[in-house]
């Protein structure tokens, strides 16, 4: 009987570890994601696309983090016809759910130049 138990108890455990790895799976964020913005916050990420020198509707700077860091194509959300490149998962997830309350706050420094 005890035999019967444990092999009943680890039938349980794989199960219930598999169901909550499905579940973990479901949170991940696509490759790219899209947001949308108002014309204001379109304009904002206009000026910060040009501050990295090129008007290449690329912005390599992580606007989450307040244009601070370097953002990672694999972290990317298109808005209108810009890419934002994020520094995480959660940059991107943040951004993708709140990106016109982002835009709007983040202030644009001159100067910046992507790496």
């Amino acid at each position: 009987m005890s035999i019967r138990f444990r092999l009943i108890a680890v039938t349980s455990l794989c199960l219930a570890i598999g169901c909550e790895a499905k579940q973990e799976f479901k949170n991940v964020m696509p490759p790219s994601a899209t947001a949308v913005v108002s014309k204001e916050s379109a304009a904002r990420l206009e000026e910060a696309d040009k501050a990295d020198g090129t008007a290449d509707h690329v912005i390599g700077k992580c606007y989450v983090c307040g244009l601070g860091m370097n953002g990672s194509e694999k972290f990317t959300v298109k808005v209108g016809d810009y890419q934002a490149h994020l520094c995480s998962e959660a940059c991107q997830q943040q951004f993708t759910e709140n990106a016109e309350e982002i835009v709007a706050k983040t202030e644009i420094p001159s100067g910046n130049k992507s790496e």
